[in-house]
């Protein structure tokens, strides 16, 4: 056991140092891994001192800094923690590393659980006096459009026609309200709603996914 991150009133320790034990079991283990990774929800400036923790440092098989997602833990990934396994080390050592964290997440999932609810998913006002103002802008421009295709003054698009055109601009317009409904959502979601943590880890989901759920759809 590594000593503990904090002494007093009582000894705790990380979940930063929960994962370098996973790396490297027992002081006898050879696995050095070094790696930097930007995760999807870096917030562009910091680095290491991220308000997000979305800046990930690996230094001789110790998590310095960051969170870890899916840029860091998948296997697609040419800059995640198990390439840089695989490449320092060995297919069969980032493998056991893979099965303990894989054991590890699904027993921590059994006993603490990860779910969602309505309040999670429930609006604030905030968000809503800002969607009403998306919205009432967004139907004033396709409204616009309607009337320019009535009165045959639609600009075509090329190989469309008209209602054609009408249809691909419509769509157009009413994505980008989706998107922007989906950024002021995620700028005022709490950093512990449920449904936020699976869109930015990359478990499951997408702002699209919130913005349906919470600021449009839903």
């Amino acid at each position: 056991m590594p000593p503990p991150c904090i002494l007093k009133p009582v000894e705790l320790w990380t979940g930063k140092q929960v994962i370098n034990v996973l790396l490297r079991p027992n002081r006898a283990s050879k696995v050095f891994v070094n790696a930097t990774v930007k995760e999807k929800f870096y917030s562009g400036k910091g680095q290491m001192m991220c308000q997000k923790d979305g800046w990930v440092v690996f230094k001789n098989s110790e998590l310095l800094a960051g969170c870890l997602g899916k840029v860091t833990m998948g296997s697609e990934s040419k800059t995640g923690l198990m390439y840089a396994l695989i490449r320092d080390n060995s297919v069969e050592i980032a493998t056991k590393c893979m099965l303990r964290v894989s054991k590890f997440s699904s027993r921590w999932i059994s006993n603490y659980g990860m779910s969602i609810g309505i309040g999670d998913v429930t609006p604030q006002d905030q968000l809503i006096a800002k969607k009403k103002i998306l919205l009432a802008e967004g139907y004033k421009t396709c409204d616009a459009m309607i009337k320019e295709y009535e009165a045959g003054d639609l600009v075509l698009k090329a190989g469309c026609n008209s209602e054609q055109t009408l249809e691909s601009n419509l769509n157009k317009e009413l994505s980008n309200i989706r998107g922007e409904a989906g950024d002021i959502l995620v700028s005022q979601l709490p950093r512990y709603n449920a449904p936020l943590i699976m869109a930015l880890c990359g478990a499951k989901g997408s702002n699209i996914n919130l913005s349906q759920m919470i600021a449009c759809v839903g």
